[in-house]
């Protein structure tokens, strides 16, 4: 086969879905030695970015002028299909562009814009529609629909009624490097540099609003309340838009010496922060998948997290799960495993375990056939 994957979302500061694709990239490319690839780089990609600097027989490397979810793509990219004869082409995205002609994969990793459209207020109400249908007319000209978690399933199923055998579960997973123990004493240094000592509660996300950064910090406030011995509040991530009620909440509850902001940190510096912290805790209100829940127990470190969206299927018997609409609930989660040396210890074990549910090779593996059963069901 012939597969193009359209890997334009690969950006120079590597979140979201450029994680997705770096990994899938490199774990189908060790696997798989009979189909041929060819990538679609944004020409502005750094060129030692560790995708650009791949290099094997069955694999090709593109860079496109057009951006990803552009109007121009909609005739750039069935050009540059029909140029590589492609069999199928891969979309991590869900706006797939219009025209093209050859079988098609597409990735939805959660639909939040239309589950949770409160939570978005800057977007117009023809912006969040033109996504909408977007998402509609992919679906629908796509031959198949990748989704990461058995939850946005079944979204997709209750609000666009896709048939089930359309969609395809392929979980995440996260890198080795999780894995890899840290000096102790190196953590300590390094953190003090960014104002982080002592013992210390982890958040780890883009600071929007459904991931419920606001309940984090009133819940470490009544925490902070009740216990004498210092700990602070750390938050890793970059601020989405213009969006300040975190940094508002932390000057109302005077936390401003407490909580500590990071701001973004690249992918290879997570593991640093996730060492060096008592526990994650992650309330967020809406994920696709939860991908921190996974990295902090790579890490060895315990888990809260919430009791809806995908969350509980990710973290299965390995993490505390809580309302994450109740403040109190989440403050007396951290609590109990702060009081409970015995809960701790467990929850590291059982998050040890629950990790190696997942990999990247499983991913290669199920988003390849996942291609095949596309390119077998075009040729009937």
């Amino acid at each position: 086969m012939q597969i193009v994957i359209d890997a334009r979302l690969i950006l120079n500061q590597t979140t979201g879905i450029g994680n997705y694709l770096t990994n899938l990239i490199n774990a189908l490319l060790k696997i798989d030695l009979e189909n041929h690839y060819t990538l679609l780089l944004d020409e502005k990609l750094d060129s030692n970015h560790p995708v650009d600097l791949l290099e094997q027989k069955n694999l090709t490397k593109r860079r496109i002028k057009t951006s990803a979810v552009s109007l121009k793509q909609h005739i750039a990219i069935p050009l540059q299909l029909w140029k590589e004869n492609a069999n199928i082409y891969h979309y991590p995205h869900f706006d797939l562009p219009l025209l093209q002609r050859c079988n098609s994969v597409i990735t939805i990793h959660d639909l939040k814009y239309i589950i949770a459209p409160s939570f978005f207020p800057e977007f117009s109400i023809s912006k969040k529609l033109y996504m909408s249908l977007s998402i509609r007319s992919s679906i629908k000209r796509a031959r198949k629909v990748i989704v990461v978690s058995e939850s946005t399933k079944e979204d997709l199923m209750r609000l666009f009624g896709v048939p089930a055998p359309k969609i395809s579960v392929v979980p995440l997973a996260v890198g080795k490097r999780f894995a890899v123990s840290l000096n102790k004493e190196e953590i300590k240094i390094k953190l003090k540099k960014k104002g982080i000592h002592g013992k210390y509660f982890l958040f780890v996300g883009e600071r929007r609003p459904h991931k419920n950064i606001v309940r984090l910090i009133e819940a470490f406030k009544i925490f902070k309340d009740r216990n004498s011995e210092k700990y602070q509040l750390v938050i890793v991530g970059k601020r989405y838009s213009n969006y300040t009620v975190p940094e508002q909440k932390i000057k109302e509850l005077d936390l401003e010496s407490n909580v500590i902001m990071v701001g973004y940190v690249p992918d290879e510096e997570l593991p640093l922060y996730y060492q060096g912290a008592e526990m994650l805790v992650f309330p967020s209100m809406y994920e696709g998948f939860g991908i921190p829940i996974l990295e902090a127990m790579a890490c060895g470190i315990p888990v809260i997290t919430s009791n809806i969206s995908s969350m509980p299927e990710v973290a299965g018997n390995a993490a505390v799960l809580v309302n994450p609409y109740e403040t109190n609930e989440i403050a007396a989660a951290m609590q109990r495993i702060c009081s409970n040396r015995d809960l701790r210890k467990d929850l590291i074990a059982k998050g040890s375990k629950n990790v190696k549910r997942f990999s990247w090779e499983k991913t290669a593996e199920k988003t390849l056939s996942v291609y095949e059963e596309s390119y077998m069901d075009g040729r009937k």
